[in-house]
């Protein structure tokens, strides 16, 4: 039950980030994209396992500031990558601090939905235990 939930969620936010990647500009394409990226790949995660806990959107965060380090080092231009080549686009061209406080909005959101889903599987378990 909670794999399909997390696949439903996980399609819902790859559409809404290809929307966002094909049509918008300025601050939804710059920051709301970096702040769903992070909620993206952890229902996709959870979509595998069952592991889902606290420590998992810090390890997305941190990845994250890695991918966001290769970019401002240009890796793409160090390794001959075509700027225009799907490759690029997936790993991205240009590294900047604010897309860092992007990810972490989108791991404070994980956190949130964490907390609630939290109380409401304890709440549950309460009333089925009445």
């Amino acid at each position: 039950m909670k794999r399909s939930f997390y696949a439903a969620v996980f399609f819902v936010l790859l559409i809404t980030e290809i929307i966002i990647g094909a049509f918008a500009t300025g601050f939804i394409r710059n920051n709301l994209g970096d702040v769903l990226v992070v909620c993206v790949i952890y229902f996709f995660i959870c979509i595998f396992t069952d592991k889902c806990h606290y420590t998992l959107p810090l390890m997305i965060f941190i990845f994250a500031c890695f991918v966001e380090l290769l970019q401002y080092i240009d890796i793409c231009g160090l390794l001959g990558i075509p700027k225009d080549s799907l490759l690029a686009v997936i790993i991205g061209t240009n590294g900047n601090i604010p897309d860092i406080f992007a990810y972490l909005a989108g791991m404070a959101i994980i956190y949130v939905y964490l907390r609630f889903e939290n109380v409401y599987n304890k709440r549950r378990c309460n009333y089925e235990h009445q």
